[in-house]
């Protein structure tokens, strides 16, 4: 069955191998697939369609085709980080954490992206800077809302 998560998790894991080894055609057309089958099958906020973005981000980074890797750094992260907002509020300071913590390969490999892209386009600065002040702002508000709660309990 071709319009599965599975398959389009066998897919990522192929198009992954042929990026390792140099193929980078055949990767960009596995990836792209995976892309398309979890956008239909799970939507495009879900993480797994996410993690599609963040391999062809870093596919097209590998390729030098640094304005599409652009494009696929931040679409991933906007997503990520309407994921983050909407979960943090069910989960404990340790597990807001731990999320973070799953997700910072991405965020890591955005910024390390975009401090050698930052020559071509001065303005992914501007995309690095909301990006880190999003998470670490989302890191305090929720310990400071967490605060305030026991604080008012009595």
């Amino acid at each position: 069955m071709k319009k599965h998560p599975d398959y389009a998790n066998s897919l990522n894991s192929l198009a992954s191998l042929y990026k390792a080894m140099g193929n980078y055609t055949t990767a960009d057309t596995l990836y792209l697939e995976a892309m398309n089958i979890r956008k239909e099958v799970l939507g495009e906020k879900h993480p797994l369609y996410a993690n599609s973005l963040f391999y062809l981000a870093s596919l097209y980074q590998a390729m030098s085709e640094n304005e599409k890797a652009e494009f696929y750094y931040i679409k991933n992260l906007k997503i990520l980080l309407t994921n983050i907002k909407q979960n943090f509020s069910f989960l404990s300071e340790k597990e807001k954490e731990n999320f973070i913590k799953t997700l910072s390969g991405n965020f890591n490999s955005f910024s390390i992206f975009a401090f050698k892209r930052y020559k071509e386009n001065p303005m992914i600065a501007q995309n690095l800077f909301d990006i880190t002040i999003a998470t670490k702002g989302l890191l305090l508000s929720s310990s400071n809302q967490i605060r305030d709660e026991i604080n008012n309990s009595g």
